[in-house]
């Protein structure tokens, strides 16, 4: 098959700088709780509840990392496309050449075909898939478990760390002061405190997108989509919004320009007038002024009458039928 040695197989295969980091969290937050917690819980408290409650989780949570991480996900072509309509559905993968089964994907990161693809996890360094998802969901709901019962521990240390069964055990330990030991304390609550949120928030998804029955991939398309119609329906809005202002400007100035070409026609208005002007007056009636008459324009002037002849007009005859009005 194409490309058949460069496919990852399992998280543990080219792991990545991030899942070392997990890994050293997870060690430090585990020696933590078991150096300040456990030994200075109460005499009265069965501190074996808390350490069998956490071993429970953690050992059940460590068989599931193990099995996510090593089971391969990858789809190897062994369904067949059928000849119904439901071929449709159907695509062809170049890369790994088999046919994808329609909620099959090609992960580029394990470059491989990953059957009932749900999403690629950075901190595991492997695909989720059809045949790892129980395994994945089984350590996320220990990893929280876990870290419930590591915070609660921790949270009824801090809240009682001033009763005298717990200064006479922080006295006779290497701890000299108890702000020491409270210092400690609180940082190993800072750890799961941390990781609770981020983990139960991932637990909550995965029990969510259970109830609806899609997987993470197809919840990612499906947000994609409602978020790409509600991109189209603003811009849609925007531009009718637009159109509108457009129209009304383009109202505003058919307005004004029909405004002002009745200003500017003439015999719209005569206008006054005024002492010391003279106007040219035509000797036709109700002739306006400004207009040509036999080739002949009129215009008014200040102090004379301008008279325009045009070509072939004797101007003996045009001047003729001016008068001069004071």
């Amino acid at each position: 098959m194409p490309g058949e040695s460069l496919k990852r197989q399992n998280g543990f295969q080219d792991v990545e700088p991030l899942q070392y980091i997990v890994w050293i969290v997870i060690a430090i937050s585990i020696v933590l709780f078991f150096s300040l917690v456990i030994p200075f819980l109460p005499r009265d408290f069965d501190e074996w509840l808390a350490v069998g409650l956490y071993l429970f989780f953690f050992v059940v949570g460590l068989v599931a990392f193990f099995r996510v991480s090593l089971v391969d996900p990858v789809d190897k072509g062994e369904c067949k496309r059928p000849d119904d309509e439901q071929s449709a559905q159907w695509r062809f993968c170049r890369i790994c050449d088999i046919d994808q089964a329609p909620h099959t994907k090609h992960c580029n990161i394990c470059n491989k075909c990953v059957y009932k693809f749900d999403h690629h996890c950075p901190y595991l360094g492997t695909c989720v898939g059809g045949k790892n998802y129980y395994s994945f969901f089984i350590l996320v709901f220990c990893l929280t478990s876990l870290l419930v019962v590591q915070l609660a521990y921790t949270g009824l240390l801090i809240v009682h760390h001033e009763d005298k069964s717990y200064k006479q055990l922080i006295i006779g330990s290497v701890l000299e002061g108890r702000a020491a030991y409270l210092a400690l304390l609180v940082v190993t609550a800072l750890i799961p405190f941390i990781g609770f949120w981020l983990i139960s928030s991932l637990l909550a998804f995965h029990v969510y997108i259970g109830i609806l029955r899609v997987s993470t991939y197809q919840w990612i398309l499906h947000r994609r989509k409602v978020n790409e119609e509600k991109q189209k329906k603003k811009k849609e809005k925007a531009a009718q919004v637009k159109a509108k202002q457009d129209e009304k400007l383009l109202d505003k100035l058919e307005k004004e320009n029909q405004t002002e070409q009745q200003t500017l026609t003439p015999g719209s208005h005569n206008p006054p007038q005024e002492e010391g002007r003279t106007f040219a007056q035509s000797p036709l009636p109700n002739a306006p002024p400004n207009t040509q008459e036999g080739g002949i324009y009129r215009t008014q002037s200040t102090s004379i009458s301008v008279i325009d002849v045009t070509e072939g007009v004797d101007i003996a005859r045009a001047l003729e039928p001016i008068q001069i009005v004071a």
